[in-house]
């Protein structure tokens, strides 16, 4: 699922079979930009932050990221 925020930040979101998430947790991808939020969760830290995976990235790290960028549910 594409995230959009108001701001412009832009994310991809994955949870279920066969992916990095967990209870709790989801699989962040290649979001538009880099996030200090998302760094402790970056699954390959010599490539580009905005070209790799953040394998299970806890659900309150999520929430503190789409406040940060003003996501609303209409976005």
């Amino acid at each position: 699922m594409k995230i959009e925020c108001a701001n412009g930040f832009t994310f991809d979101m994955i949870t279920g079979p066969r992916t990095y998430s967990g209870p709790g947790s989801v699989e962040i991808g290649y979001p538009s930009e880099p996030d200090e939020l998302l760094e402790p969760y970056r699954e390959t830290l010599n490539e580009d932050p905005t070209e790799c995976v953040y394998p299970y990235t806890p659900l309150t790290v999520v929430t503190q990221l789409l406040k940060k960028h003003n996501h609303t549910p209409n976005n």
